[in-house]
């Protein structure tokens, strides 16, 4: 996984790399635990496109690639044509918000103290 994250950090240096907005100050492109991996990412096809090929390449040189029967992508703030060319470029499943990971709720807007109270 380390040369995962380090073929993720030299895309992330590339021209047409754009940082998901919420992660641009960190630059932060993905975060790994234990078997699971969220890459993040501008939702434009660019974006997507140069993380895709850095999935590729981990895949030729590791072996390894992501099951597309349980990995999903998330999308927000994206129009419908800019969607489909990214759901076709990835042949991910689209996953729906709000969700919880390791028991905690995720969501891409901020949290009311109403939807952390019914978020159990």
């Amino acid at each position: 996984m380390e040369y995962l994250s380090r073929t993720l950090q030299t895309m992330s240096g590339l021209p047409d790399f754009r940082f998901h907005p919420m992660c641009k100050k960190l630059q932060l492109t993905h975060l790994i635990f234990v078997d699971d991996l969220m890459i993040f990412c501008k939702g434009n096809v660019a974006s997507v496109s140069r993380l895709m090929e850095a999935l590729a390449h981990f895949n030729v040189a590791i072996g390894l690639e992501a099951n597309l029967d349980i990995s999903s992508i998330f999308l927000a703030g994206v129009d419908e044509d800019t969607k489909r060319k990214i759901l076709t470029r990835t042949r991910f499943s689209v996953g729906i918000f709000p969700i919880k990971y390791l028991g905690l709720p995720l969501s891409p807007k901020k949290w009311t103290k109403t939807d952390i109270l019914f978020s159990n």
